[in-house]
Protein backbone atom coordinates (compact mmCIF):
# COMPACT_ATOMS: atom_id res chain seq x y z
CA UNK A 1 0.00 0.00 0.00
CA UNK A 2 2.65 2.35 0.86
CA UNK A 3 4.15 2.04 -3.22
CA UNK A 4 0.65 2.82 -4.29
CA UNK A 5 0.25 6.02 -1.89
CA UNK A 6 2.47 7.90 -4.30
CA UNK A 7 0.95 7.83 -7.08
CA UNK A 8 -2.88 9.29 -5.92
CA UNK A 9 -4.26 9.74 -2.59
CA UNK A 10 -7.34 7.80 -3.55
CA UNK A 11 -7.10 4.10 -5.92
CA UNK A 12 -9.81 2.63 -7.65
CA UNK A 13 -9.45 -1.28 -6.76
CA UNK A 14 -10.45 -3.59 -10.14
CA UNK A 15 -11.95 -6.60 -8.37
CA UNK A 16 -12.62 -9.54 -11.13
CA UNK A 17 -12.72 -13.58 -10.83
CA UNK A 18 -9.24 -13.63 -11.65
CA UNK A 19 -7.69 -11.36 -8.89
CA UNK A 20 -7.44 -7.91 -7.84
CA UNK A 21 -5.73 -4.95 -9.90
CA UNK A 22 -5.07 -1.49 -9.68
CA UNK A 23 -3.79 0.46 -12.43
CA UNK A 24 -3.35 4.50 -11.48
CA UNK A 25 -1.80 7.34 -13.67
CA UNK A 26 -0.87 10.69 -11.14
CA UNK A 27 -3.12 14.20 -12.18
CA UNK A 28 -0.25 15.67 -13.80
CA UNK A 29 -0.13 12.04 -15.97
CA UNK A 30 3.80 11.54 -15.63
CA UNK A 31 3.15 8.35 -13.93
CA UNK A 32 1.28 5.20 -13.45
CA UNK A 33 1.26 2.32 -11.35
CA UNK A 34 -0.05 -0.94 -12.60
CA UNK A 35 -0.45 -3.84 -9.74
CA UNK A 36 -2.10 -7.09 -10.55
CA UNK A 37 -2.41 -9.40 -7.45
CA UNK A 38 -4.19 -12.95 -8.47
CA UNK A 39 -6.57 -15.22 -7.15
CA UNK A 40 -4.58 -17.43 -5.44
CA UNK A 41 -2.39 -14.73 -3.50
CA UNK A 42 -5.66 -14.79 -0.83
CA UNK A 43 -6.16 -17.88 1.40
CA UNK A 44 -9.95 -17.12 0.36
CA UNK A 45 -11.32 -15.71 -2.81
CA UNK A 46 -14.92 -15.40 -4.02
CA UNK A 47 -16.22 -12.70 -6.53
CA UNK A 48 -19.36 -12.98 -7.50
CA UNK A 49 -19.76 -9.45 -9.53
CA UNK A 50 -16.79 -7.91 -11.01
CA UNK A 51 -16.53 -4.46 -10.68
CA UNK A 52 -14.39 -1.24 -9.65
CA UNK A 53 -14.10 0.34 -6.17
CA UNK A 54 -12.33 3.32 -5.63
CA UNK A 55 -11.17 4.05 -1.63
CA UNK A 56 -8.51 6.92 -0.05
CA UNK A 57 -5.63 3.97 -0.15
CA UNK A 58 -3.87 6.27 2.70
CA UNK A 59 -6.76 5.29 5.14
CA UNK A 60 -6.72 2.03 3.85
CA UNK A 61 -3.34 1.54 4.36
CA UNK A 62 -3.83 2.65 7.92
CA UNK A 63 -6.59 0.25 8.60
CA UNK A 64 -4.76 -2.79 7.72
CA UNK A 65 -1.63 -2.32 9.47
CA UNK A 66 -3.79 -2.18 12.96
CA UNK A 67 -4.44 -5.72 12.18
CA UNK A 68 -2.07 -8.23 13.85
CA UNK A 69 0.51 -10.39 11.94
CA UNK A 70 -1.00 -13.40 12.83
CA UNK A 71 -4.42 -12.25 11.69
CA UNK A 72 -6.26 -12.93 8.41
CA UNK A 73 -7.99 -9.67 6.82
CA UNK A 74 -11.24 -10.06 4.91
CA UNK A 75 -12.28 -7.64 2.67
CA UNK A 76 -15.99 -7.10 0.98
CA UNK A 77 -18.05 -4.88 -0.19
CA UNK A 78 -21.39 -3.88 1.64
CA UNK A 79 -23.55 -1.40 -0.35
CA UNK A 80 -21.12 1.79 -1.57
CA UNK A 81 -18.78 0.87 1.28
CA UNK A 82 -15.71 -1.23 1.19
CA UNK A 83 -15.42 -3.51 4.36
CA UNK A 84 -12.46 -4.57 5.97
CA UNK A 85 -12.20 -6.50 9.03
CA UNK A 86 -9.86 -8.85 11.44
CA UNK A 87 -11.07 -10.87 14.35
CA UNK A 88 -11.36 -7.91 16.76
CA UNK A 89 -12.03 -5.01 14.52
CA UNK A 90 -14.64 -3.87 11.63
CA UNK A 91 -13.95 -0.83 8.70
CA UNK A 92 -16.41 0.51 6.64
CA UNK A 93 -14.42 2.82 3.83
CA UNK A 94 -16.65 4.95 2.17
CA UNK A 95 -15.70 5.15 -1.55
CA UNK A 96 -15.68 7.99 -4.41
CA UNK A 97 -16.12 8.09 -8.27
CA UNK A 98 -14.14 5.70 -10.18
CA UNK A 99 -11.46 7.23 -12.16
CA UNK A 100 -10.51 6.91 -15.42
CA UNK A 101 -8.76 3.22 -16.73
CA UNK A 102 -5.38 4.19 -18.52
CA UNK A 103 -4.61 2.44 -21.04
CA UNK A 104 -0.68 0.51 -20.15
CA UNK A 105 1.92 3.00 -22.13
CA UNK A 106 3.21 0.69 -25.40
CA UNK A 107 6.70 1.73 -25.50
CA UNK A 108 9.53 -0.18 -27.24
CA UNK A 109 12.86 -0.15 -24.61
CA UNK A 110 15.64 -1.71 -25.75
CA UNK A 111 17.38 -1.56 -22.38
CA UNK A 112 16.77 -4.05 -19.90
CA UNK A 113 18.59 -4.47 -16.52
CA UNK A 114 18.26 -6.18 -13.08
CA UNK A 115 19.27 -4.19 -10.18
CA UNK A 116 18.59 -4.19 -6.08
CA UNK A 117 15.87 -2.22 -4.66
CA UNK A 118 17.83 -0.68 -1.90
CA UNK A 119 20.61 0.36 -3.82
CA UNK A 120 18.52 2.35 -6.21
CA UNK A 121 16.74 3.88 -3.31
CA UNK A 122 20.48 4.98 -1.92
CA UNK A 123 21.80 6.08 -5.15
CA UNK A 124 18.92 8.10 -5.30
CA UNK A 125 19.25 9.47 -1.99
CA UNK A 126 22.81 10.32 -2.68
CA UNK A 127 21.74 12.36 -5.96
CA UNK A 128 19.74 14.52 -3.79
CA UNK A 129 22.62 16.02 -2.52
CA UNK A 130 23.21 18.24 -5.80
CA UNK A 131 19.67 19.93 -5.09
CA UNK A 132 19.17 19.54 -8.78
CA UNK A 133 15.43 17.52 -9.74
CA UNK A 134 16.86 16.55 -13.10
CA UNK A 135 18.80 13.41 -12.77
CA UNK A 136 20.04 10.51 -15.47
CA UNK A 137 20.02 6.61 -15.40
CA UNK A 138 22.89 5.57 -17.61
CA UNK A 139 24.10 2.20 -18.55
CA UNK A 140 27.59 1.63 -20.19
CA UNK A 141 29.21 -1.57 -20.96
CA UNK A 142 27.05 -3.93 -18.59
CA UNK A 143 26.84 -1.54 -15.70
CA UNK A 144 23.85 0.96 -14.30
CA UNK A 145 24.35 4.31 -12.62
CA UNK A 146 22.43 7.35 -11.91
CA UNK A 147 24.05 10.76 -12.00
CA UNK A 148 23.19 14.39 -11.37
CA UNK A 149 24.61 17.73 -11.76
CA UNK A 150 23.97 20.46 -9.48
CA UNK A 151 25.44 24.02 -9.24
CA UNK A 152 27.88 22.94 -6.71
CA UNK A 153 28.09 19.13 -6.74
CA UNK A 154 28.16 16.71 -9.31
CA UNK A 155 27.29 13.23 -8.28
CA UNK A 156 27.69 9.89 -10.19
CA UNK A 157 26.62 6.72 -8.29
CA UNK A 158 27.34 3.32 -9.68
CA UNK A 159 23.60 1.78 -8.66
CA UNK A 160 24.56 -1.82 -10.00
CA UNK A 161 27.81 -4.04 -12.03
CA UNK A 162 26.98 -6.41 -13.92
CA UNK A 163 23.37 -5.33 -14.16
CA UNK A 164 22.72 -5.87 -18.10
CA UNK A 165 22.52 -9.23 -20.11
CA UNK A 166 24.19 -7.78 -23.07
CA UNK A 167 27.48 -5.76 -23.23
CA UNK A 168 26.31 -2.17 -24.23
CA UNK A 169 29.57 -0.22 -26.26
CA UNK A 170 27.97 2.91 -26.15
CA UNK A 171 26.34 4.72 -23.46
CA UNK A 172 22.93 4.88 -22.80
CA UNK A 173 20.62 7.30 -20.75
CA UNK A 174 17.85 9.44 -19.95
CA UNK A 175 16.63 12.14 -17.85
CA UNK A 176 14.26 11.86 -15.21
CA UNK A 177 12.38 13.74 -12.19
CA UNK A 178 14.13 12.55 -9.05
CA UNK A 179 11.64 14.04 -6.89
CA UNK A 180 9.33 11.56 -9.01
CA UNK A 181 11.49 8.32 -8.80
CA UNK A 182 12.98 8.51 -5.31
CA UNK A 183 9.49 8.42 -3.38
CA UNK A 184 9.09 5.53 -6.10
CA UNK A 185 12.29 3.82 -4.94
CA UNK A 186 11.05 4.50 -1.46
CA UNK A 187 8.17 2.92 -1.16
CA UNK A 188 9.15 -0.06 -3.45
CA UNK A 189 13.04 -0.98 -1.37
CA UNK A 190 11.05 -3.72 0.52
CA UNK A 191 8.81 -5.18 -2.00
CA UNK A 192 11.87 -7.51 -2.99
CA UNK A 193 14.98 -7.57 -3.25
CA UNK A 194 15.62 -7.19 -6.65
CA UNK A 195 13.60 -5.51 -9.49
CA UNK A 196 13.89 -4.71 -13.98
CA UNK A 197 14.30 -1.72 -15.27
CA UNK A 198 13.83 -0.99 -19.24
CA UNK A 199 14.46 2.11 -20.69
CA UNK A 200 15.72 4.07 -23.84
CA UNK A 201 16.77 7.33 -24.45
CA UNK A 202 14.76 9.96 -24.09
CA UNK A 203 12.13 7.47 -23.33
CA UNK A 204 9.77 6.19 -20.08
CA UNK A 205 11.20 4.18 -17.88
CA UNK A 206 9.48 0.83 -16.70
CA UNK A 207 10.25 -0.31 -13.36
CA UNK A 208 9.16 -3.84 -11.78
CA UNK A 209 8.42 -5.12 -8.90
CA UNK A 210 7.57 -9.53 -7.64
CA UNK A 211 6.67 -9.00 -4.49
CA UNK A 212 4.53 -12.16 -4.01
CA UNK A 213 4.30 -14.90 -6.05
CA UNK A 214 2.24 -14.25 -9.09
CA UNK A 215 2.05 -10.74 -8.05
CA UNK A 216 3.31 -7.65 -9.62
CA UNK A 217 3.87 -4.23 -9.85
CA UNK A 218 4.65 -1.97 -12.41
CA UNK A 219 5.74 1.99 -12.48
CA UNK A 220 5.65 3.88 -16.05
CA UNK A 221 7.45 7.42 -15.29
CA UNK A 222 7.89 9.96 -18.39
CA UNK A 223 11.47 10.92 -19.25
CA UNK A 224 11.92 14.42 -18.61
CA UNK A 225 13.41 16.24 -21.32
CA UNK A 226 16.19 18.98 -20.29
CA UNK A 227 17.26 21.62 -23.49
Amino acid sequence: MKALNVVNEEITLGIAKDGVSIRQMDIAHIYMVDFNLPAQAFIEYDVETEGRITVNVATLRRILKRAGDEDNVHLGIEGAKLVVSSPDRTFKLSTYENTELNPIPKVDLKTHAKAKSLAFFEALDDLAITETQYIEVVVKDKDVCVRAKGDAVWADIAMSKGALDTFMEEEVSSGYSLDILKPIAKASKSLADDFVMDFDKDMPIRMSWKPYKNADMTFYVAPRIEG
